[in-house]
C-alpha cells in the first residue's frame, strides 16, 4: 500500500463514525464529488468534506447533495474515502461516477479522457495560478530552493485549437528582419491565456516552422518537436523528420526547431555537450497525451536567485514530470512566460524581444 492510499485508508477509520444526513433540500446533484461547487473534484473537494463533516466548516445545499460520493443516503468519511480513492487513481471514472458520468460531464474531444478538468458549463474560474473554463485548465507552479527557481504550468486542453502559435507583428518575418516583440505584447495581441517564449526563429535561416497548420519554412535543421492535429506530440531527429510523407506532413499543428529533444518515450535524456548546455535560464515543452501538455520555465544567470539549468538538470526534470516526450525552446534571455498579461518569472536581464511564441487561448471564433 503506497502513501496515498493509506492516507485514505487513515481517513475513513478516524472518522466513518461521523455520519451527516444527505441534503433533503430542493437542490439537485450537479457533480459527484465536487462539495465546494467549483466544477472539478480534487482534494480540496475532499478536504472540504471531512471539514464538513466534523462540523468545521459549511457547504452550499449543491455541495453536500454532491458529497454523498458512495450514494448511500449519508455523509460520512466512506465518501471521503471514495474521492481519494479517485483522485489518485484506485477507482475509475466508470467506477466513482458510474452511470451518471455522461450526464454530469461534456466528454467531447480530448475531454474524454479527464473530463472533470473542465467546467460543465460557460463559466470561466481564473486566480493568480490557475484558469479553469469549458475548454482550457492551466495550473501554474512555483519550485524555489537555493539558487534555483522554475516554474511549471500543467495544461489541458479540450481542442487542439487552444495549443496556437504567433508571430510577433502577426505574420511569419524573413529571417533577420528584425521582426520583434515581448512576449508580453504578442500573448496580449493573440488573446493567449499563457504564452511561452517558443523557437526565437527569426533569428536563423534554417529550421522547420509551422504553426497552427500552416507550413512556412521547411529547411531541416537538427531535432523537431511536431505536435499533430490529433493531439499528439513526437520529438524527430533530422532523419527521422525527413521521412515523413506528404500525408504525415499534412497533420502537422506545430512545430519547434531550437532544440534538443529532451525526452523520447518516456526516457530523459543526457550528456548534452553542446555550447547552450551549461546551466543557462531554459524554456521547454512537455506532452503527456493529446491535449495534456506543460510548459516548464527556469530562471537563471542570477546568483542567489537562481543560477539556471544545464540541459542534462532540464532533461531530468521533464523525466521528473513524467512526461513522454520533451523539447528545449530558445533559453538566456528570452526565456518567458506569459500568465493572464502578467509575466511569471523574473526573465534575465528584463529578458529580450523575440519574434515569435506558443500559447494557449479558449478556441477562436
Amino acid at each position: 500500500m503506497n502513501r496515498k492510499q493509506k492516507l485514505a485508508a487513515v481517513l475513513a477509520v478516524l472518522l466513518t463514525y461521523h455520519a451527516v444526513p444527505l441534503c433533503t433540500h430542493a437542490a439537485e446533484p450537479t457533480l459527484t464529488g465536487d462539495t465546494n461547487v467549483d466544477g472539478v473534484v480534487n482534494v480540496s473537494d475532499a478536504v472540504a468534506l471531512n471539514q464538513y463533516i466534523l462540523e468545521e466548516t459549511l457547504l452550499t445545499d449543491a455541495g453536500i447533495c454532491n458529497a454523498d460520493a458512495d450514494h448511500d443516503g449519508l455523509i460520512t468519511a466512506l465518501d471521503t474515502n471514495r474521492m481519494l480513492s479517485w483522485i489518485v487513481g484506485i477507482l475509475t471514472d466508470e467506477e466513482f461516477f458510474g452511470d451518471t458520468l455522461l450526464n454530469q460531464f461534456d466528454t467531447s474531444g480530448f475531454a474524454y479522457q479527464w473530463p472533470e478538468k473542465f467546467a460543465q458549463d460557460d463559466s470561466v474560474t481564473i486566480t493568480d495560478t490557475s484558469y479553469i473554463s469549458h475548454d482550457v485548465n492551466i495550473q501554474i507552479t512555483t519550485h524555489a530552493s537555493d539558487n534555483m527557481c522554475y516554474y511549471v504550468a500543467d495544461i489541458y486542453v479540450r481542442d487542439i485549437n487552444s495549443f496556437r502559435g504567433a508571430f510577433a507583428g502577426g505574420s511569419y518575418m524573413e529571417p533577420r528582419s528584425g521582426q520583434c516583440d515581448s512576449i508580453k505584447n504578442m500573448a496580449a495581441e493573440n488573446n493567449a491565456i499563457l504564452a511561452l517564449n517558443a523557437d526565437y526563429c527569426e533569428i536563423r535561416y534554417n529550421g522547420v516552422v509551422y504553426r497552427n497548420g500552416v507550413m512556412y519554412r521547411d529547411v531541416e535543421r537538427g531535432d523537431v518537436a511536431v505536435l499533430r492535429k490529433n493531439g499528439e506530440m513526437d520529438v524527430l531527429t533530422k532523419s527521422g523528420f525527413s521521412a515523413l510523407t506528404e500525408t504525415d506532413r499534412s497533420e502537422i499543428w506545430q512545430t519547434a526547431h531550437f532544440g534538443p529533444g529532451l525526452v523520447l518515450d518516456s526516457v530523459p535524456l543526457s550528456g548534452f555537450s553542446s555550447n547552450i548546455a551549461v546551466a543557462n535560464p531554459r524554456s521547454g515543452w512537455g506532452y503527456y497525451e493529446p491535449g495534456h501538455y506543460c510548459f516548464v520555465q527556469c530562471d537563471g544567470r542570477q546568483d542567489g536567485y537562481s543560477i539556471g539549468m544545464t540541459l542534462d538538470e532540464f532533461a531530468a526534470l521533464f523525466g521528473e514530470l513524467g512526461v513522454k516526450e520533451a523539447y528545449n525552446l530558445d533559453g538566456g534571455q528570452s526565456s518567458e512566460m506569459v500568465f493572464n498579461g502578467e509575466t511569471v518569472n523574473k526573465p534575465y536581464n528584463g529578458g529580450r524581444y523575440s519574434s515569435d511564441i506558443l500559447y494557449i487561448c479558449e478556441i477562436p471564433e
